[in-house]
């Protein structure tokens, strides 16, 4: 592999690593803020649904979502008491 063509990689990888943190964080505000405004039971829903769609979103021989780390995302928002 070139230089060049290790430059374009990288250039390509932090792209996409741009977009995933940014993604990233709009979702853990939205979920912030639903778990304030909706309190524990939207959360929960909002919780199933998310796992669901990524059950559904499941093909062959393509990258799946981390259904653990959507249940990690959405239990970090829970408020306490």
């Amino acid at each position: 592999m070139t230089p060049q063509e290790q430059r374009e990689i990288t250039k390509h990888l932090n792209n996409h690593a741009s977009h995933l943190n940014t993604l990233t964080a709009i979702i853990s505000g939205l979920i912030s803020e639903l778990a304030a405004a909706g309190g524990p039971e939207s959360l929960e829903r909002a919780k199933a649904r998310a796992l669901d769609t990524a059950k559904q979103m499941h093909r062959p021989m393509q990258p799946n979502a981390d259904t653990s780390a959507i249940s990690r995302a959405f239990d970090a928002a829970k408020l306490p008491g």
